[in-house]
């Protein structure tokens, strides 16, 4: 297929809408069968344009059956490898084992009249990792005193020479004239001139534990503790067959692992936590033979899962080490920068009517306050810094999920003559309630020969509270992305003859676009959009009026009124001027002028498929097939998360060249025009045409050949292109 994948569990479609992958992988011990389809199926075959792939789980038989297995690999049998054998470091652990049982029969005596039967399979997925070494350039002792005398740089060479922005001149090791030489020592900051939360930052993380080396450009080291995982998942499968024409059967599955806090890359630093790993996969089957001509079938099935900072796909536990933060260091106030300001002080206020909230009040982290977030900003260093220390930002530097989707197959087949007619109904909804967004800051220290207070290094700058940028969004962003599929089809199987059958039908989509239900997104029309109206954006200009500019005299201008922007502001060239237009100008709200889905697709959806075959020679010797199709595609909801970081809901700040300290007072304050994340406002189906055609013979000594042509054309699927090229 050309599209997206279905996955489907007895039927059942068993996917996380998020990505369009299976919700969970299932124990192969537990599967009786794969049906696998590939390209310009049915009609019956419905929601993707891929593969469609369905797994029966194995069912209770009139006689008891079991069965023992373990599979296992141990990283004792491994060799360790050569780079870990060059830097002296000590094999990694990875051993992995899969063994389970199962057990199925009769709720009965065996081989009696019976008409209930169960299977039973529990498979689980021990997982010991560890002994990854890992490396970082943390502050010195003497820097966390605001001392670079003794500071290496990222090639692991001396770097004294640490600038004093109120000093004009150069620093450097050819002239030392505007350096910081406190008592006479070149790189000693005073104390006087020091900001607090910035040593609380370099204190932030352990001390340095290996020797100050010349060429080394790292002095900490930490080795993954050995830690023991464990996944397990358990399937239990009833079926019940009152009369020799109806049989019912409920499942279930789920994949559990214990939310144990997990060690972090620096044990105790930024060790973590998640809520919940469980993936739960419900689903029932019904059939009813009404006469010898007429059957019923029916399938239902649903998952819910949610998870904080990883994915979780089952099959195995999760070494997950971005969750909610279990350690001191992942609270802003207990690390001793809590009076960082924020450039906007209620972006960490989560709201209690959202997933997120809940989520949080019930886990005991330290990065929650019981009414907002106190997680630390995420801080960068510089090219200066090499092997930079690891942040504690968890799930605020990706996502909090939840997800919970059901569906139901009705098929209805009549047998006529030559004729095999199906029809039936199928119906997808999924609500998923995702959270993103940079909303505990993003501060970089990093040197930049741009900015006026700049030290030329990163560990420095923050000592004295210097930052080059500091950006951050103005609202936590979730949305509860709402998915609904209504779909029907009808089709024929017709043996026209003996040597010639017709595979005929159509299937018929109507496809709610993806979107958020909270009502917090927007979309952007082009055709609505006001020149007039249009906020200005600052130009370039050349302090000295001479052309061609050089960089260092690059200034921004506003064009409105042709002033031009004091000192280092050629980063403000692009950025919008304050005070003109509408930054919302094109924009609307989600069900304010446009549809409360954000935008449209065709109401219904029609999609024709024929194949057919032909046995040329009547013997089954040489027989030739081919197919045709049209097929639609459910987009995954990835697609539309950051529309809920639109304005006029959300905005993402950037503050320049300033102190912390002093952030009012900062240099260069710039808002970008918004990114956004927006649909063609009229959207068609994604859609796949495909055919095939093929043939198939028979050879001497009992051989076959099989030559098969496939092709697809892929049409109106979502794609990101840039309005402004």
């Amino acid at each position: 297929g050309g599209g997206d994948n279905n996955f489907m569990i007895d039927g059942a479609t068993a996917m996380d809408p998020g990505v369009n992958r299976p919700a969970t992988r299932v124990s192969v011990e537990a599967v009786s069968e794969v049906r696998l389809v590939t390209s310009t199926y049915q009609a019956e075959f419905g929601r993707s344009s891929g593969l469609q792939v369905n797994a029966v789980t194995k069912s209770g038989t009139n006689q008891f059956r079991g069965s023992l297995y373990d599979v296992e690999r141990n990283s004792k049998w491994n060799k360790n490898s050569k780079t870990n054998i060059l830097n002296g470091d000590p094999k990694a652990f990875q051993d992995q084992r899969d063994w389970g049982l199962a057990l199925g029969g009769p709720v009965g005596k065996a081989g009696g009249s019976n008409k209930l039967f169960f299977y039973f399979n529990l498979e689980m997925n021990p997982r010991t990792e560890g002994n990854t070494v890992n490396r970082y350039r943390v502050p010195t002792a003497l820097e966390r005193q605001g001392d670079f005398s003794q500071s290496r740089d990222n090639n692991g060479n001396l770097y004294p020479y640490i600038k004093d922005p109120l000093v004009a001149g150069t620093c450097s090791a050819s002239n030392q004239s505007a350096c910081f030489q406190d008592g006479g020592v070149l790189g000693r900051i005073p104390q006087n001139r020091l900001y607090q939360s910035g040593m609380n930052i370099l204190k932030w993380w352990p001390d340095a534990n290996l020797p100050d080396v010349a060429g080394q450009a790292y002095n900490f080291q930490s080795t993954d503790p050995e830690t023991k995982l464990l996944g397990y998942q358990p399937i239990f499968r009833l079926d019940y067959q009152p009369t020799s024409s109806i049989r019912a059967s409920a499942r279930f599955l789920q994949y559990m692992q214990p939310n144990d806090a997990i060690s972090g890359t620096i044990p105790g630093f930024n060790d973590s936590q998640m809520d919940n790993y469980g993936i739960f996969v419900p689903g029932a089957t019904f059939n009813w033979t009404l006469n010898p001509t007429m059957f019923l079938e029916a399938s239902y099935g649903s998952n819910f899962r949610h998870q904080e900072g990883c994915s979780i796909a089952g099959g195995e536990p999760n070494y997950c080490r971005s969750a909610l933060s279990v350690s001191p260091a992942g609270n802003r106030f207990l690390s001793g920068f809590g009076d960082i300001p924020y450039l906007f002080p209620d972006a960490t206020v989560i709201s209690p009517d959202t997933w997120s909230y809940e989520v949080l009040n019930r886990v005991d982290t330290t990065m929650w306050d019981g009414t907002r977030v106190v997680a630390p900003p995420q801080f960068s260093w510089g090219n200066r810094v090499a092997n930079a220390p690891p942040n504690n930002i968890g799930p605020f530097g990706s996502f909090i999920l939840d997800n919970r989707s059901h569906n139901l197959n009705l098929t209805l087949t009549k047998v006529r003559g030559q004729h095999t007619l199906k029809t039936g109904y199928y119906y997808f909804v999924s609500y998923q309630r995702r959270g993103q967004g940079n909303i505990t800051g993003n501060i970089s220290f990093a040197n930049d020969t741009n900015n006026p207070l700049d030290t030329s290094f990163g560990y420095a700058n923050a000592a004295l509270g210097v930052f080059s940028t500091y950006s951050q969004l103005s609202r936590w962003g979730e949305g509860a992305y709402l998915a609904v599929n209504h779909e029907a089809f009808i089709q024929d199987n017709w043996r026209v003859s003996s040597r010639f059958t017709l595979d005929y039908g159509v299937r018929f989509v109507n496809q709610k676009p993806q979107y958020d239900d909270y009502g917090l997104n927007s979309n952007f029309l082009p055709e609505r959009w006001d020149a007039g109206s249009a906020p200005a954006l600052y130009v370039a200009g050349c302090s000295t009026g001479v052309s061609p500019c050089s960089a260092g005299n690059r200034r921004a201008v506003n064009p409105v009124t042709g002033q031009m922007l004091a000192g280092n502001s050629a980063l403000a060239i692009g950025t919008l001027v304050p005070g003109t237009g509408s930054s919302t100008n094109g924009v609307f709200a989600a069900g304010e002028g446009i549809a409360e889905s954000n935008y449209l697709y065709p109401a219904i959806g029609v999609a024709p498929r024929v194949g057919a075959a032909l046995d040329v020679k009547g013997d089954q010797s040489f027989i030739v097939r081919g197919g045709a199709g049209l097929f639609f595609d459910r987009p995954p909801s990835q697609n539309i998360y950051n529309t809920v970081n639109n304005p006029p809901f959300s905005r993402n700040v950037t503050v320049r060249y300033g102190q912390l300290q002093n952030i009012a007072g900062s240099g260069l304050t710039t808002e970008a025009a918004p990114a956004l994340t927006v649909w063609q406002y009229d959207q068609p189906l994604p859609a796949s045409a495909q055919w095939n055609i093929g043939v198939q013979a028979t050879l001497p000594f009992s051989t076959a050949i099989d030559v098969s042509y496939t092709g697809e054309h892929s049409y109106d699927t979502p794609t990101a292109s840039n309005l402004n090229s």
